[in-house]
């Protein structure tokens, strides 16, 4: 498990990409289905599991200068508007899995 918090400072919404990789890294010992978690306090605000290779994503890793990832990877992606706070990113492999992963976080601005 990976857990890591980040406060948000500012006065209006920033759209965040944050990206949970493992098989994306072409490495032994990775996650091979890795799911992200995003909390405010103790409430869950979204979890995401595969990112099945949506084109909406890709203009995004584009946007923050983000490597590609393969199209039918079990990376996990999420894109949202996040008010000013404090913010809990858990990654996890699917079903207890332990191994190996990447977290990116990207601040995409307004």
């Amino acid at each position: 498990d990976v857990e890591r918090s980040r406060g948000l400072g500012d006065v209006y919404k920033r759209q965040i990409l944050i990206r949970g990789i493992g098989p994306g890294l072409d490495m032994d010992g990775t996650l091979s289905d890795p799911v992200i978690y995003l909390y405010k306090g103790e409430e869950l605000v979204a979890w995401t599991d595969d990112w099945g290779g949506n084109v909406f994503y890709k203009d995004f890793f584009e946007k923050a200068g983000a490597t590609g990832l393969a199209e039918d990877s079990k990376d996990a992606v999420l894109v949202l508007p996040l008010l000013p706070g404090a913010y809990t990113v858990h990654l996890v492999g699917k079903q207890g899995e332990e191994g190996i992963a990447l977290l990116e976080l990207y601040d995409l601005g307004d």
